[in-house]
């Protein structure tokens, strides 16, 4: 299908709006109409006017009048335009998207802010008329946000939450499409990485002296690829200076990477949360995807982590994987009803830019074809099982136009997931890659974020501490 677009301002959005329908490689944009096979006219000039062309026939004719009229602070223009971009796909070409005009990362973000203005019942009227959402997803959005408001609500003012990038892994997962790099290539870096972070952490800490600490997260990369003694001197450095937080999450999401020793480290250090991912339980799949994992020692650690009693475990599942049906994702979910974890983080695969999924082009149209019985499976899973979804978030080459869902067992949500996402407190990112949140007092945020090469961050931190002061500065002074 060929797009012809007359004002580019729009383009982003129809772009990412068309992308999710009908995929990437199935259309393309173009600078003139030479001629009227399947191609998409779209003129917005203060009215919209949508016209459909096949075989120089004309197939799909409507105008709308003076589209400002009909838009408010929280049904902009853009949306309107990609509503009735919608409306064309279903009624002409049969094509539909549960989530609407919601192609964003946030969509809970969006029905919290129409419930705290109008309500839920009317916000789900919204949310059905205006921007197009299935009745499903807005009961699922609207009831996410309810749990969450419960934390959100208890937020103290001027809080924030502490994020630390450690960004090395054993090896690199062909999904993964994270700066990380590979620890015994670059072990000699540890050190000095460490001692980087830990003088960002110390240059800033002054400046947040009249902010309320909130939760700790420390993520990757995979943070326990640090040895006993590296991951105590980090670990022993956040508890002297940033004290009592309400949660404190390592990721420990690799097996290989952990001991009986390390465990007992991260209790012993305050740890309350620990997230240990297998992504799947079988085997032909974990080889696949590059991932070195063996299920036994996992379930080993996974009960010896629970006989030191951290008030939470995480394991996170990829539905959506390279050969994988739904026979094997119910298998997995056999073995996670047994351990009986207090999160379980269903991700749906995503093929991004950099990963060596995207590079090797493999066709997962079969994948993309099931991901929607794997979430259904999941969701009842939950339910059975004393799950509660408690946070949600979307993702851009995302398998079947599909969202990730954090489910958790009631009272053991992660408060740092809910907060950050929502974008409702402050988030102070340490390392190399990671990104800052400031949010000012009319609830604009200030975005920063660390460069994303290691050779960068080392040698221009001055810099980035003091652009980070200066954001704080901005925000609260």
């Amino acid at each position: 299908m060929k797009i012809y677009l007359n004002d580019l301002n729009y383009k982003y959005e129809i772009f990412e709006l068309i992308r999710t329908l009908i995929g990437q490689g199935n259309f393309e944009f173009v600078d003139d109409v030479n001629y009227l096979d399947n191609i998409l006219i779209i003129i917005i000039n203060g009215d919209l006017e949508i016209k459909y062309y096949l075989n120089n026939e004309i197939e799909y004719n409507k105008k709308i009048k003076n589209i400002k009229q009909t838009t408010d602070e929280y049904f902009k223009e853009k949306m309107l335009i990609k509503g009735e971009m919608l409306r064309f796909f279903e009624e002409k070409l049969n094509i539909s998207s549960d989530w609407g005009v919601l192609t964003g990362i946030r969509p809970v973000k969006v029905a919290r802010s129409l419930i705290n203005k109008y309500g839920r019942e009317y916000s789900e009227k919204i949310l059905k008329d205006k921007m197009l959402l299935k009745e499903n997803k807005i009961d699922l959005i609207t009831s996410i946000s309810t749990i969450q408001e419960t934390y959100i609500s208890r937020l103290k003012k001027n809080s924030y939450s502490l994020y630390i990038n450690i960004p090395f892994c054993p090896t690199r997962c062909d999904y993964c499409s994270f700066s990380t790099l590979k620890i015994e290539k670059h072990k000699d870096l540890v050190p000095r990485y460490l001692k980087t972070i830990v003088d960002e952490m110390n240059s800033l800490k002054k400046y947040l002296r009249d902010f309320n600490l909130s939760t700790i997260y420390i993520g990757g990369g995979t943070p326990t690829t640090l040895n006993e003694d590296n991951l105590k001197y980090l670990l022993s450095y956040i508890n002297e200076n940033f004290k009592n937080p309400i949660e404190f999450t390592v990721e420990a999401g690799r097996e290989d990477t952990l001991s009986s020793e390390k465990l007992k480290l991260l209790k012993e250090e305050n740890t309350t949360r620990i997230s240990l991912n297998p992504q799947t339980f079988k085997s032909d799949t974990l080889k696949l995807i590059g991932r070195k994992q063996n299920n036994n020692e996992l379930i080993k650690r996974y009960y010896e982590a629970r006989e030191l009693n951290f008030d939470s475990i995480n394991m996170d599942l990829i539905i959506g994987l390279p050969r994988e049906n739904l026979t094997d994702f119910k298998n997995t979910l056999e073995i996670i009803k047994d351990l009986s974890p207090e999160n379980l983080t269903i991700h749906t695969l995503a093929v991004k830019k950099g990963s060596k999924i995207s590079e090797k082009s493999l066709n997962l149209e079969d994948e993309k074809n099931n991901v929607l019985n794997m979430m259904n499976m999941a969701v009842d899973f939950a339910n059975k099982n004393d799950f509660i979804p408690y946070y949600l978030y979307r993702q851009k080459q995302i398998l079947g136009n599909m969202e990730n869902i954090g489910f958790s067992k009631k009272g053991k949500e992660c408060i740092y997931n809910i907060t950050m996402m929502e974008e409702v407190e402050n988030i102070i990112g340490i390392g190399m890659g990671a990104s800052s949140k400031i949010i000012k007092e009319n609830n604009m945020i200030l975005n920063h974020r660390n460069y994303m090469n290691m050779r960068d961050y080392l040698e221009n931190i001055d810099k980035l501490i003091l652009k980070k002061i200066e954001l704080i500065g901005e925000a609260y002074d």
